[in-house]
């Protein structure tokens, strides 16, 4: 499982790396994962990968969802990704102005 998702690099590493295992990508961020979808398509991966839109704490939504029981390595990249910061209206940016908002999942 990859838990922290984002653009999917971690996720095409271990794909690339062994041909035998499907990944379980999971993020909060809606945009993240569609990014990483269009990259995973364009390395002809994204027939390995079960995507999960939630928090990586919440393994019951996960199992049930990917139909994983347990897995057997668990990939959590903690930090945030630099296109939070890149657009204003996010509320991460230190440098743009926004509203302070700072929610990974917009829907929450």
């Amino acid at each position: 499982m990859d838990g922290t998702f984002g653009h999917g690099g971690h996720t095409a590493g271990m794909l690339a790396a062994r041909h035998d295992i499907r990944v379980v990508g999971v993020d909060r961020d809606e945009a993240m994962i569609a990014k990483a979808k269009q990259f995973l398509q364009e390395e002809h991966l994204l027939d390995r990968v079960d995507i999960v839109q939630t928090s990586y704490a919440d393994f019951e939504t996960i199992s049930k969802e990917s139909g994983v029981k347990q897995f057997d390595a668990l990939l959590i990249d903690i930090g945030v990704n630099m296109d939070h910061f890149k657009e204003a209206d996010r509320g991460f940016s230190i440098k743009l102005d926004g509203a302070l908002d700072m929610r990974y999942d917009r829907e929450v």
